[in-house]
């Protein structure tokens, strides 16, 4: 279960299903939901014969009927946590099909649509707005607190019109923010926090 998930658990379950533990654990509303281990990813990857002699289109076959497998499973019941390798048109156009709900890290480069439609790279969307709110948060890469401030924005991807968040979790001074993108509400810094 991720609300069992701790700090300690990171390479087991991966950073975000134990900083979601960590924040279940400390009181926070937190989405339902569970974390694959890597214990069963490699038992997947094993048995789905993935490895590295499978062409990249495969991989990305076998990752789409996962997606669809899992939506038609378990629907809304499941928040899709997808790294940067996972962004863009293709990807989105998978989540929308399966009705998934998601959030993704999203390069800074990327564009999409603001409140006015005009199209912008993510980072210039929200350039110029204050921070909702301010958390410390546990730094798995350096292992220490991080003073974190967060943001969210409404934006549209320019291919599809569902309604979507830029969440931005700026990380202090001299690191870069990061961009997540969600089709989950948000409508408040706790929202937002749930997001990161």
């Amino acid at each position: 279960m991720m609300y069992d998930a701790r700090r300690a658990d990171i390479s087991r379950v991966g950073a975000k299903a134990a900083n979601l533990g960590e924040l279940a654990r400390a009181g926070f509303p937190v989405p339902d939901g569970f974390a694959l281990t890597t214990q069963a990813f490699d038992l997947f990857v094993k048995l789905s014969r993935l490895d590295e002699t499978q062409t990249p289109e495969k991989v990305l076959t076998v990752e789409r009927h996962m997606l669809a497998e899992t939506s038609r499973r378990w629907g809304p019941n499941v928040l899709h946590i997808w790294d940067r390798g996972f962004a863009g048109t293709p990807w989105l156009c998978s989540a929308f099909v399966h009705a998934a709900r998601f959030v993704m890290r999203w390069p800074k480069r990327y564009r999409l649509q603001d409140e006015q439609g005009r199209l912008r790279n993510a980072w210039q969307i929200p350039r110029g707005k204050r921070s909702w709110d301010h958390r410390l948060l546990y730094d798995a890469r350096r292992r220490c607190q991080r003073k974190v401030g967060v943001v969210a924005v409404p934006v549209q991807d320019p291919t599809y019109d569902q309604p979507l968040w830029l969440v931005v979790a700026r990380r202090g001074q001299g690191q870069e923010p990061w961009y997540l993108l969600t089709n989950e509400p948000i409508r408040s810094s706790q929202d937002a926090w749930v997001s990161c």
